[in-house]
């Protein structure tokens, strides 16, 4: 499926009124023609993509062009920051590491990866994209702390 066709299913799909209920949440009202492949003056953007795919909760769209352009869309799970100290995220992050690295060593070991391996994969190397954003997210915070008050409220 293309992205046009993904955005358009979406559209269609949508369970409260269709792409006209759609159109009129993402205020617009040309929705429908910007998907309909046989009106050329109508565009749908990028901007769209994002806003349709927020409200909907379906991301067909992203799928469709991560596949068009060979790659994969993996959601990220959430990680909690809270008051948790550098250390321990350091720690959480080499766990979330070796974790991964075992789980690739075991489905990696009969030079086969079926599906269910495959998800065990995704799932474990977005539990580490995650611990290493949240690291990230820490940085930051403290980096902004560390600046004199009038630095942070213009950042």
């Amino acid at each position: 499926m293309n992205v046009l066709d993904a955005a358009f299913a979406i559209a269609h799909d949508y369970p409260h009124g269709g792409a006209r209920a759609l159109g009129m949440r993402m205020g617009k009202n040309s929705l429908s023609d910007e998907l309909n492949p046989n009106i050329s003056r109508a565009k749908f953007g990028l901007a769209d993509a994002v806003q349709l795919q927020q409200l909907t909760g379906d991301y067909r769209v992203l799928h469709a062009m991560a596949a068009e352009l060979g790659h994969l869309a993996v959601p990220l799970p959430a990680a909690e920051l809270g008051d948790t100290p550098c250390a321990s995220l350091v720690a959480k992050l080499a766990q979330e590491f070796a974790q991964l690295m075992a789980e690739v060593a075991q489905d990696l070991a009969d030079s086969a990866v079926d599906d269910n391996e495959l998800r065990r994969l995704e799932r474990q190397s977005g539990r580490l994209v995650a611990e290493v954003q949240a690291l990230l997210k820490h940085a930051a915070t403290m980096n902004a702390e560390a600046k004199p008050a009038f630095i942070r409220s213009v950042a």
